[in-house]
């Protein structure tokens, strides 16, 4: 029997930063099939306009952090636990949106490479327990404060949903 533990999937992409609206649409069904096959997504993050004039990386610890590169976007995800994301895995290969978004991939390759990582809830509250499936909304709500204008947690979250340009 394997673990009940809520683990959270970071995707890192290398993005063609000539081609992020193809890489929203592709996104945008992402979010939607995990909510569908048991996980919550907890949004895509794309690279900012050079007029977002974002701070430097460096500000927090001089001559340890360094500018990570422009091309970069991240996905984060989470499942209760594997059995769940195993069905996932299992089942979404066969979903018309999947098989439709994969092949829209081949054709214009809006992304060149990915690297995933499964992580693991950690809080110093008292009385949290790391496999709280409740956790995921200390997430959301955190995640919601740096990006507002997205209901990273879809309809199991109360709140106004805003449509991303």
């Amino acid at each position: 029997m394997l673990e009940k533990i809520m683990f959270t999937c970071c995707i890192r992409y290398v993005v063609d930063l000539e081609k992020l609206s193809e890489f929203r649409e592709y996104a945008a069904a992402w979010m939607t099939l995990i909510e569908k096959y048991g996980g919550i997504h907890h949004g895509y993050f794309m690279p900012g306009e050079p007029a977002d004039r974002f701070p430097e990386a460096t500000f927090s610890f001089p001559g340890l952090g360094i500018n990570g590169p422009e091309n970069s976007a991240v996905a984060l995800f989470s499942f209760p636990n594997i059995e769940t994301y195993e069905v996932y895995r299992r089942d979404v290969v066969h979903d018309e949106t999947c098989k439709a978004i994969t092949a829209r991939f081949n054709e214009t390759k809006h992304f060149r490479s990915y690297e995933r990582n499964f992580l693991v809830p950690f809080s110093t509250r008292a009385n949290s327990n790391p496999n709280d499936w409740a956790m995921r909304d200390q997430i959301c709500n955190i995640i919601a404060t740096i990006n507002p204008c997205d209901d990273l947690c879809g309809s199991r979250r109360a709140s106004t949903r805003y449509d991303h340009p």
